[in-house]
């Protein structure tokens, strides 16, 4: 059993499938991304996983916990009387995607320890909260007191990703 990320500019055909072939799907609308992206701290790391890893094996027990997921948002979206409706699966969804990605870093040999660092961390809160306004690098050395080319150099040797990658990856999800 997998788990497959199809992306909005991205279109599925199913041209042949064996007789044993069952699967289930859920489909999040851009309005259920965007508030569910205005809940997650440090939402295009979790992009990036998902996004260069769309097909992740499932174990039996990722596999009961998926369907455990799937069974808890279909009976949440179908109660239409609960107020709550919207910030209860949004949280749940919360708890899907990060298990799933704690599950798929651990499967890279990666800890949130490893990835953590403070100044890398600084940095991606400051993209967070500029990327719209500062697209030059320089900045955000300036800002944490480093040169560009030590930014850039411990960013990508803790994200795989340089740090000029991660602001222009904000501004292209940002136009997505």
């Amino acid at each position: 059993p997998c788990l497959i990320t199809i992306h909005p500019d991205e279109i599925l055909q199913l041209q042949e499938c064996s007789d044993d072939y069952s699967a289930m799907h859920i489909v999040y609308s851009k309005e259920f991304i965007n508030a569910l992206s205005a809940y997650i701290k440090e939402r295009l790391p979790f992009y990036l996983d998902i996004y260069n890893s769309p097909v992740f094996n499932l174990s039996d027990e990722e596999l009961n916990s998926y369907m455990e997921y799937f069974i808890k948002a279909k009976e949440i979206v179908s109660n239409a009387d609960n107020p709550f409706r919207l910030q209860t699966i949004i949280h749940l969804t919360m708890f899907f995607f990060y298990s799933k990605t704690y599950q798929f870093r651990k499967a890279k040999g990666e800890t949130v320890k490893t990835i953590q660092n403070p100044l890398v961390t600084n940095f991606l809160k400051l993209v967070r909260e500029n990327y719209k306004t500062y697209h030059s690098l320089d900045f955000y050395a300036n800002k944490l007191c480093v040169s560009s080319k030590y930014l850039t150099t411990l960013v990508k040797r803790k994200t795989g990703t340089t740090a000029t990658d991660w602001i222009e990856k904000y501004i292209i999800l940002e136009a997505q």
